[in-house]
């Protein structure tokens, strides 16, 4: 019966995305990717040049960043549709134009590890996509995730594949979103030519087929599987996970991973990387001297 399900599967799916052609895959003896969430969030502002230039130091492989639209159409970095929790304004990011939003503090609002407030006075800009692509597209991949639902997102998944067209960093990024609808609107309109990491659908799906043992019926055209250590009660850091998408030239990236002994046991079980706010904390034998 098992064979007959991979025939079908193989016909109705044809083949997987493969191991080739994917650098977002650990390579084999080699450890884990450190990922920095935010640009460390915990270290630096969130989402700004001065945490991408904080992580760059630290040494981290990649950096991972959230990208929403201004009011004029302009690719920023920023989680929250709002500015109330990272900066000293208020109102809604897409509210604003670019100069606009250039006259908050977007560190006001970060304490530190000593909760000292350490950009409290001193003025941390709102950061474009296009300026972090131009100053470290060529030196760190980069994981950029969609964010705004609705027509907002479709918007934003539509700039984001003119601007990785516009700075050729088509081959420099995983793209990513929660919202399945969004991510296969970004895979048309950059022609599938950038990778893509799966939504929160097909995510939850090729977990549950790896923990029937049925993980051979996946299926699909995404290159990453990021997610997190678990949700709710039930743990993803699970052996069948990985070796699914491991067996469909799939990587694995957790978060958010801030403790050393998870980043080990990750290791441990093969995840091909972890997205942290701690790159600090990475067990010293994976720290590269250089990335890609």
């Amino acid at each position: 019966m098992k064979r007959i399900l991979l025939v079908l599967t193989a016909l109705l799916c044809g083949p997987g995305p493969g191991m080739a052609g994917n650098p977002f895959l650990r390579p084999e003896g080699a450890a884990p990717f450190v990922v920095a969430h935010g640009g460390c969030k915990h270290l630096f502002p969130e989402n700004t040049m001065v945490a991408f230039d904080g992580a760059v130091a630290l040494g981290v492989d990649m950096l991972e960043m959230d990208v929403r639209l201004t009011a004029d159409s302009v690719l920023v970095t920023h989680h929250d549709d709002t500015l109330r929790r990272t900066s000293d304004g208020e109102g809604l990011i897409i509210g604003y134009t670019l100069e606009e939003l250039g006259r908050f503090n977007f560190g006001a609002k970060f304490a530190g590890l000593e909760k000292k407030y350490p950009y409290r006075n001193c003025r941390v800009r709102i950061t474009t996509l296009e300026s972090v692509l131009l100053k470290y597209g060529s030196v760190r991949r980069m994981f950029l995730e969609i964010k705004g639902e609705g027509g907002e997102g479709l918007r934003c998944a539509e700039q984001l594949a003119e601007l990785l067209r516009r700075t050729a960093t088509e081959d420099r990024v995983l793209v990513s979103a929660f919202n399945d609808r969004i991510v296969r609107h970004f895979r048309k309109v950059s022609r599938g030519r950038v990778q893509t990491a799966m939504g929160r659908r097909h995510a939850r799906r090729l977990v549950v087929l790896s923990k029937m043992g049925l993980g051979f019926l996946w299926c699909g055209k995404y290159k990453s599987l990021q997610i997190p250590l678990r949700m709710g009660k039930v743990r993803l850091d699970r052996p069948s996970i990985v070796r699914t998408a491991r067996r469909k030239g799939i990587s694995v990236y957790y978060w958010t991973v801030n403790r050393t002994e998870d980043m080990e046991r990750l290791a441990a079980l093969g995840a091909d990387g972890v997205i942290t706010d701690r790159p600090d904390r990475v067990p010293e034998e994976w720290v590269r001297t250089s990335s890609d």
